[in-house]
């Protein structure tokens, strides 16, 4: 053949260390946003996904370049929980005269001040897999180009042209499972998760069957049923499509801005809300973002964000449910990729070499080892009747 089977993986992965952004995020355009903070927090001119050995964190919050590194030696991502609140506190001068005895501390050898930070919630690893598969049949044709230098840009292409189709393959479920999947808390057990917990999941308050959304109450090995701390926000009766009434509800009826200085920064929705919202905020002198925040164009996304203070709106075709909306404090959510499977393209093997009777391809696998996790999910809230 005129192009080295060698020479596959290195020209697929090239495709994908320069196409992966843009590529990436308008799959997935929550992670466009986390992406693009995460840029903003690191004065980073680029991402790293895609590229050799790198770990990535797109996180709405701070993140360490230590917490980067330590990803490939990591086996699970631990979020500390407080466990409960204690109400030991008391003034002196009961007795009228000021001689009184300090407090005493209530159930001392069960929940003492330093037992409240004794808690973790643990987000797995979950690996995703998709094959390219390259026909000896289009290497051929591709090979009978006239010249060397045909040869070798008609190989490129075809190699190029099959890892887009597979990339396509991976974002997509990659994208639709970040939102709407959910691993029993059986499969929560296991070292390696057979899926992630998806924001759906996340953004629930479900208690052992309560709203029968999912199978069970588990959240990041956390039962919810007895972990209230645990659960986010739903509400079933504010039905007005305002988007400024749903921003105050959820930072202080719902408490996001009572139980973190960030509040609420970032409403999810579908098309058919977002078109309704940003007729509002033409109508109310707010922003509307045309090409979003200038951090997504450095990644080579342009997508349009509505701005009400300091909270984006952004549509998502993900949210499939029109009266659904997620209101979101990104602090508390990251996307943490593995250096040794950030999209990587394995090695091409030539399937013929492993035996008789063998179908004539060459065929590698691209392979993203990744968590997706919330620190907190009570500063998340969805509102399941909006505009009914």
């Amino acid at each position: 053949m005129a192009f080295a089977i060698t020479g596959f993986q290195t020209v697929a992965q090239n495709f994908i260390s320069k196409q992966i952004a843009s590529n990436f995020y308008k799959k997935a355009p929550l992670l466009a946003l986390l992406g693009a903070l995460t840029l903003g927090n690191n004065n980073k001119d680029s991402l790293e996904i895609g590229r050799p050995d790198s770990g990535e964190i797109l996180s709405g919050g701070l993140v360490s370049q230590v917490q980067r590194k330590r990803l490939g030696t990591v086996n699970a991502y631990l979020p500390r929980i407080q466990g409960f609140e204690t109400t030991n506190s008391g003034y002196r001068a009961t007795n009228q005269s000021g001689r009184d005895a300090l407090p005493d501390v209530a159930s001392k050898t069960t929940a003492s001040h330093g037992q409240a930070m004794q808690y973790a919630a643990e987000y797995r690893w979950v690996h995703l897999d998709t094959p390219i598969l390259i026909w000896h049949e289009d290497k051929i044709r591709a090979g009978q180009e006239g010249t060397k230098e045909g040869q070798a840009i008609a190989m490129g292409q075809l190699v190029d042209e099959a890892t887009e189709v597979a990339m396509q393959d991976h974002l997509r479920k990659l994208a639709v499972d970040l939102y709407d999947s959910a691993p029993t808390s059986a499969e929560q057990n296991y070292p390696l998760w057979p899926k992630p917990c998806g924001l759906l999941q996340m953004i629930d308050d479900d208690t052992a069957g309560s709203s029968g959304r999912f199978t069970d109450a588990v959240l990041a090995r956390v039962d919810r049923a007895t972990e209230p701390l645990w659960r986010a926000k739903v509400n079933s009766t504010l039905k007005p499509v305002d988007a400024r009434k749903i921003i105050d509800d959820a930072n202080f009826t719902q408490g996001l801005k009572i139980f973190s200085n960030n509040g609420a920064d970032l409403i999810l929705c579908g098309t058919d809300l977002y078109q309704q919202f940003k007729a509002q905020i033409l109508a109310q002198g707010g922003t509307v973002l045309l090409n979003g925040i200038p951090a997504m164009a450095k990644m080579g996304v342009t997508r349009e964000l509505l701005r009400i203070d300091n909270t984006l709106i952004m549509y998502d075709p993900h949210i499939t449910n029109v009266n659904t909306v997620l209101v979101l404090d990104t602090s508390v959510l990251k996307f943490m990729l593995h250096p040794q499977f950030n999209f990587k393209v394995g090695q091409f093997i030539d399937n013929t070499k492993t035996g008789i009777a063998k179908d004539t391809y060459d065929y590698a696998y691209i392979s993203t080892r990744f968590m997706f996790t919330n620190d907190n999910p009570r500063l998340g809230v969805k509102y399941t009747a909006i505009g009914t």
